[in-house]
């Protein structure tokens, strides 16, 4: 009986498995230094900028253009419900409040 003629594969077995276990440790090594980065905290440091002039300004320029407010004596500030509509209607709903 004649032997069948032997077939010819681009990769051999061995390389194959090679190739394989060769992703699956690149793949181990990525998620590691994804968890690594994603698990690692900034070391930069928040400082906050003493003067306060420039916040004030900008604070007292939004506020001059409101009118018909009151304080409480909580510190919060309520509008009546027309002008708060009046004020959605004129300036949009992304920021009804603000003075720009």
């Amino acid at each position: 009986m004649a032997k069948a003629p032997e077939r010819q594969y681009i990769f051999s077995s061995g390389q194959t498995r090679l190739l394989f276990i060769g992703m699956s440790v690149l793949m181990v090594a990525t998620l590691v230094g994804i968890l690594i980065l994603a698990s690692s905290r900034p070391q930069g440091r928040f400082t906050t900028n003493l003067d306060r002039t420039q916040y004030q300004t900008t604070l007292e320029q939004a506020v001059s253009d409101l009118e018909g407010y009151r304080e409480n004596a909580d510190g919060t500030v309520s509008i009546p419900i027309e002008q708060a509509m009046e004020l959605i209607v004129e300036r949009g709903v992304v920021n009804p409040f603000s003075a720009e």
